[in-house]
């Protein structure tokens, strides 16, 4: 990956000493690099990547005359600017402060004002519940809204990074769920449940976007008119089906069928028997559900029912429930 970054590195240095030669698969170049997750023992080695593309990319950007370059590198700089690495939210930031002017002065003024670079060095716990207001940014395109929210995602649902990370990105998400319009918090939460379907999105954004579900449930965040119980059953359901991923997937999905159970929804209640039930679900799995099972039926003050659990009488609540 250093050498990926060397080389990366060279590209560029070499395309501004020859400016007259640049295409735009050069361009594009520069843009796939942004998003590199590849991961190996040192954890995400893609983020050294990731930083080399944003620095290349903020010296060509002057060159890019059609501004298509541009634009696409303000939007995968928006994703990055709420990721979990510091040293790239600094970067991605600074990028935007720099070239958010050539996108759209409401843009400009927001990375202008909030001088989001000062709230890093300076007061970086109010920074995840300052930057997330960009969602409410009227001019937004959905290119760009898409793509913060996939990185705010990314880490308020991220399963290893510092807890300060994990509670400001999570605490910022959930407070804006709870306070913002309906027609805001319908918005972003149709986002995220888009984010947990595996047919529409990579690995990394799955396993996030099912994990912050969960914790989103799990907390009594409000869920707005707009989206419904069923909607994000079928997510956690889709997100545990054919996978070997039992932490990153699996258990988040149980976490939230737990939730939706304790707000009477039957599917999810009947889903946890099953997963208790058959034979086919690793031990993990199975004592997983039966643990969550047993809980949502001592919530709701049934128990009886969490006697059969205990006794691991399936059969009998398959009937029952």
């Amino acid at each position: 990956m250093r050498q990926r970054c060397t080389a990366l590195e060279g590209f560029g240095s070499t395309l501004l000493r020859y400016p007259g030669d640049i295409e735009k698969e050069h361009f594009d170049l520069v843009l796939s690099a942004l998003d590199d997750y590849t991961t190996g023992p040192q954890g995400d080695i893609g983020s050294w990547l990731r930083k080399s593309a944003i620095s290349v990319g903020l010296k060509l950007a002057p060159l890019d005359k059609p501004g298509d370059f541009v634009g696409q590198f303000v939007g995968k700089n928006l994703r990055i600017s709420v990721e979990l690495l510091d040293t790239l939210r600094v970067d991605a930031v600074n990028a935007l402060t720099i070239l958010s002017s050539n996108i759209s002065p409401g843009l400009s003024d927001f990375f202008s004002k909030k001088n989001f670079l000062n709230i890093i060095d300076n007061d970086f716990t109010h920074f995840f519940s300052s930057i997330i207001l960009l969602l409410n940014l009227p001019e937004l395109s959905t290119e760009y809204y898409n793509e913060f929210v996939k990185g705010i995602v990314y880490t308020s649902g991220a399963r290893y990074a510092s807890e300060g990370i994990l509670k400001q990105s999570f605490q910022a998400l959930s407070v804006y769920l709870a306070t913002e319009e309906d027609v805001q918090r319908c918005r972003l939460w149709k986002r995220i449940l888009f984010l947990a379907s595996p047919k529409q999105n990579s690995p990394v954004y799955v396993e996030s976007a099912n994990r912050l579900i969960s914790e989103l449930i799990e907390t009594d965040t409000p869920i707005p008119d707009g989206v419904s119980l069923q909607s994000i059953f079928v997510a956690a359901y889709n997100a545990h089906l054919n996978t070997t991923a039992i932490a990153n997937r699996v258990l988040p999905s149980i976490k939230t069928f737990a939730g939706l159970a304790l707000l009477d929804h039957e599917p999810s209640l009947k889903r946890l028997i099953l997963l208790c039930a058959s034979p086919r679900q690793s031990p993990v799995v199975r004592a997983a559900a039966a643990e969550a099972l047993y809980e949502v039926f001592l919530e709701q003050g049934n128990e009886e029912l969490a006697e059969l659990v205990s006794e691991e009488s399936f059969e009998e609540l398959k009937q029952r429930v």
